[in-house]
């Protein structure tokens, strides 16, 4: 997210977006809850699976479990590799935002 877009949000009360995207990043960096921090690389990518309002992205050594709404715009930016950062959003945020907005409320990271 550019800042430009963090500082409109912020104004808006509305949470920060669920990520962030770039021209082929080498790593995806997961952010979670209490600090934990995860940097996984792209070139370990293998495939991704959306089904209803779960999304997994897995790697030859990880899989990482996405849940919330409006998914497919995560994977898509998986499937081109241009997904840099992952976050959760708090839910007290979820009735501020668009109903159409990507939305994700849980992120496990699993070692394969």
């Amino acid at each position: 997210m550019k800042l430009n877009e963090y500082v409109e949000r912020r104004k808006a009360e509305l949470p920060p977006s669920y990520g962030e995207t770039a021209d082929r990043p080498p790593v995806l960096s997961v952010e979670l809850p209490y600090g934990e921090m995860w940097m996984i690389a792209w070139s370990h990518f293998s495939h991704a699976h959306l089904c209803g309002e779960e999304l997994a992205l897995s790697f030859i050594d990880h899989e990482i479990i996405i849940r919330g709404d409006n998914l497919l715009p995560v994977m898509m930016a998986a499937a081109g590799l241009r997904l840099e950062c992952l976050r959760t959003i708090s839910p007290s945020y979820r009735s501020v935002m668009d109903a159409r907005e990507t939305f994700i409320h849980e992120i496990e990271v699993h070692p394969a």
